[in-house]
């Protein structure tokens, strides 16, 4: 079992094992976006960051962060969700925003083993 800064819904930091119920989590059950919030320093950018996140995984069909697979993005998909957010006509700097957030969430799934550096 190993501790981790876990991102509450409220956006509060909080330290313990990751899992439910008291059970380590294993590492397909690790979520690299929660990972990615926690490691933002402000409370504002936790919450811009997880609204964008929010946003992306509704985007690909899935409910929420919490419930969304990012682990299996791959360029082709991150390619597909920026030419959506083009096509939205948002302004190039919110649509690095969410490349920014894209970003952080691949590069703790990496950190995690969850994706290949390839893949980055």
């Amino acid at each position: 079992m190993r501790n981790e800064i876990v991102v509450l819904e409220d956006g509060k930091k909080t330290s313990g094992q990751i899992g439910v119920g008291g059970f380590a989590a294993s590492a397909a059950s690790v979520n690299p976006a929660l990972l990615y919030l926690a490691d933002l320093a402000s409370k504002e950018g936790r919450r811009t960051m997880r609204s964008k996140l929010n946003r992306v995984a509704r985007l690909i069909g899935t409910e929420s962060l919490e419930t969304c697979r990012w682990e299996e993005m791959r360029p082709h998909d991150v390619h597909g969700i920026l030419l959506l957010l083009e096509k939205e006509g948002l302004e190039a700097s919110t649509i690095n925003n969410y490349l920014a957030a894209l970003k952080g969430v691949a590069t703790q799934a990496w950190k995690e083993g969850l994706m290949e550096s390839e893949t980055l």
